[in-house]
């Protein structure tokens, strides 16, 4: 999951965080990790913060390797 958020620290909805990823696997959904992107006062904002871009395609990399080796 990744979220946005304008609050300046990751922590402060941690407990929101955790209560959603529960949810997930009711629907089918597999929850493998929550990134956070703070401080994202505006719309796009994430586009131009290379660190949680970084962590995504590494995510996506990591997701997309283990569904590969599940099917094989």
């Amino acid at each position: 999951m990744v979220y946005t958020q304008a609050a300046p620290f990751s922590f402060l909805f941690k407990k929101y965080f955790k209560y959603t990823a529960k949810h997930l696997k009711g629907m089918g959904l597999e929850h493998y990790k929550t990134l956070i992107a703070t401080k994202a006062f505006e719309k796009n904002s994430a586009k131009s913060n290379k660190k949680i871009l970084d962590n995504a395609y590494k995510l996506g990399v990591k997701i997309s390797a283990n569904k590969i080796r599940s099917k094989s």
